[in-house]
């Protein structure tokens, strides 16, 4: 505490930080991601998850638009990489998946999006967004 004894309430060693730009689906922050997201749908008082692309640092004066758009600008511009650091877009698969990532995704349609809620505030109904990955080895 500020005036230097130990508090006896409270849990340390107990909250655990992830913050990380994007990367690829294969690694550890986003399995680490998923492990949160899914924790805070089933355990919300004690778990949350939150992503963001550079625009709200951006509406609070955090990071500046002319640096953005430089970036952009630039000769070593590349939109995947951009997309992954600056737009919170997590790139590609695993090489063991059976699927070709990139290439579902250019052919990917939803026939039925939902476009806003419709469980009409009931506290009770919530969504639960899952993921079943093949892999070669699987």
């Amino acid at each position: 505490m500020a005036n230097g004894l130990v508090n006896p309430y409270e849990k340390i060693n107990t909250q655990v930080i992830y913050a990380t730009s994007a990367g690829t689906k294969s690694s550890f922050a986003y399995e680490a991601l998923l492990d949160i997201f899914e924790k805070a749908i089933i355990d919300p008082d004690h778990n949350f998850c939150i992503g963001l692309d550079y625009r709200i640092p951006a509406m609070h004066g955090l990071i500046d638009n002319n640096y953005v758009r430089g970036l952009k600008l630039s000769p070593s511009y590349n939109e995947q990489t951009f997309a992954a650091e600056y737009m919170g877009a997590w790139l590609g698969g695993s090489e063991e998946s059976w699927f070709d990532f990139e290439k579902i995704s250019k052919y990917r349609k939803l026939k039925n999006p939902e476009w806003q809620q419709k469980f009409r505030n009931d506290p009770n109904v919530f969504y639960l967004i899952s993921v079943d990955v093949g892999r070669l080895s699987d």
